[in-house]
């Protein structure tokens, strides 16, 4: 699996003996992006295809409590 690939989703990357099974980069993102490489001899498929869900937040609150000593 290669991560931060900066590759459009039309853009492949050609890897000796290894075949390219899914490929995703956010739309409007200037970096960001995965890909799914399968050695080309490795027959073991789970799935024909696969579906790639994402969710995205904009921020993130953490709440603490005091914890007291007796």
């Amino acid at each position: 699996m290669l991560s931060e690939t900066w590759l459009d989703n039309e853009e492949r990357v050609s890897i000796p003996n290894f075949n390219c099974c899914v490929q995703f980069k956010r739309p409007g993102r200037r970096a960001a992006g995965v890909a799914i490489y399968r050695k080309q001899k490795n027959s073991h498929v789970v799935t024909p295809h696969m579906n790639i869900t994402y969710h995205q937040t904009s921020g993130l609150g953490i709440v603490g409590n005091p914890v007291t000593y007796e």
